[in-house]
């Protein structure tokens, strides 16, 4: 092998492969619920072509993350995005499903153990098409994983700035976006100017109770 000349640098070259992710699961038809568990019929995985991830208006990932420790909350969720879970299963727990939501929350925080984690446990196949390459993930947590570690990768996970919002996790449109929508941003500004005029009140009543008193003091005098 020969030398490399010290005035030479050696350029690694990459392969950027861009896919279209393609799901190939279907939604349950039906879905009823038995105290706190959800029961399904239908919702298979494999059928003959993809799901249109074009009838979600919210990603699932999205979803998953704002979902709240409802039953009937799990449902909804259930019938609009499909079976979570990896195993096929015709019934869906709501502690199991708020495992997987708190999960992604850590994730979407930020938390460098559980993005390491997911990127490792990670499984997609890669079919090859005649339109192009095809990522296919397995089931409905693979693919909200892929959604939700693209959007990151794009700096779009965010967490609303409004404590009280009841669905904190949001992709911004824009950059520097503190806020899921207008309404918290104007909470926000209007709860900080109330604070900010009792914060001058109270100065003032400080002040004219100061005065007060020492003009008391030099009555005495």
């Amino acid at each position: 092998m020969p030398e490399n000349p010290s005035n030479m640098q050696i350029v690694k070259l990459y392969y950027v492969l861009e896919t279209a992710i393609r799901y190939y699961g279907s939604l349950p038809s039906h879905a009823q619920i038995d105290g706190d568990v959800v029961m399904v019929e239908g919702g298979a995985v494999n059928p003959a072509t993809p799901f249109d991830l074009r009838r979600w208006k919210e990603p699932p990932h999205l979803a998953l993350a704002n979902l709240q420790p409802d039953v009937q909350a799990l449902r909804r969720f259930t019938l609009k995005y499909g079976i979570l879970f990896t195993h096929p299963s015709d019934t869906v727990r709501l502690s199991d499903a708020m495992r997987f939501r708190d999960y992604l929350r850590q994730a979407w925080g930020g938390s460098d153990a559980i993005l390491a984690q997911m990127l490792v446990d990670l499984r997609a196949g890669l079919n090859v098409t005649p339109e192009g390459l095809e990522t296919v993930p397995d089931n409905l947590w693979m693919l909200t994983r892929l959604m939700f570690l693209h959007d990151r990768l794009r700096a779009r996970v965010r967490i609303c700035a409004n404590e009280d919002c009841p669905a904190r996790f949001f992709l911004a449109v824009r950059k520097g976006q503190k806020f899921c929508s207008h309404p918290c941003a104007v909470l926000v500004n209007v709860r900080r100017f109330r604070q900010r005029l009792g914060g001058k009140r109270k100065q003032l009543q400080n002040q004219q109770h100061t005065g007060r008193g020492k003009r008391g003091y030099l009555q005495a005098r």
